[in-house]
């Protein structure tokens, strides 16, 4: 038998007292020899005081057992004991949780105290101004820089997508304004020496003709 986490020191030797109390009933009822009596009920006295003691909270059998054989020889005693002991740690650790490291005060805890949150005030600051900063390059508008317009990029124009369409299905200028190229061949020069000559006759005929009209 422990005392547990959720148990004091009195509701601990609350069950101790009971457990004892039956026994020590059981043994009245079944010892009929006198002096046997008498030393039964002392060993189970000293069983529930030593129960006590090595089976309370470790921090509160710890200064029992120093107490021991000192200030107390019943379970009476080591109970007023135990009680200012387990009374003293309890306000200790309240001290020690609500007390403020920064200012002294036992009204609110070190994270809670004003001074601290000074401290920490101008770091909250450049946070807040950095994510600002952040925020409004994030919020700079989208140019393009092929029509110029705002709200989109160069690689979403649709513009710009729309006349390289057009310049992909168009026939190329190369083709349509191409000259044609004249082949001379040996063919073609056969083709020119079958033309017939000027006789020479109409040739001075002309040439009077002209002569004249210039007169």
């Amino acid at each position: 038998m422990n005392q547990t986490a959720n148990e004091n020191v009195s509701q601990f030797y609350q069950r101790l007292e009971d457990l004892s109390s039956r026994i020590l009933g059981i043994i009245h009822a079944t010892e009929t020899d006198p002096s046997k009596l008498s030393g039964r009920l002392v060993m189970i006295q000293d069983m529930t005081l030593n129960r006590f003691i090595y089976h309370t909270h470790p921090q509160i059998s710890q200064m029992l057992k120093m107490l021991r054989y000192r200030s107390f020889d019943n379970i009476n005693n080591a109970l007023t004991a135990a009680s200012a002991e387990e009374k003293a740690l309890r306000l200790a650790y309240k001290t020690n949780i609500s007390k403020c490291k920064i200012c002294g005060r036992n009204n609110h805890t070190t994270n809670n105290c004003y001074k601290n949150k000074n401290k920490q005030m101008p770091i909250s600051k450049n946070i807040h101004y950095n994510q600002s900063n952040t925020n409004r390059q994030d919020q700079t508008p989208k140019q393009c820089k092929y029509c110029k317009n705002f709200g989109h990029t160069i690689n979403e124009c649709r513009k710009r997508e729309y006349n390289n369409s057009r310049k992909n299905n168009s026939p190329t200028q190369s083709n349509a304004t191409k000259p044609q190229s004249i082949n001379f061949t040996e063919q073609n020069f056969r083709e020119a020496d079958r033309i017939p000559e000027t006789p020479p006759n109409q040739i001075e005929q002309v040439t009077q003709a002209f002569a004249n009209w210039h007169a």
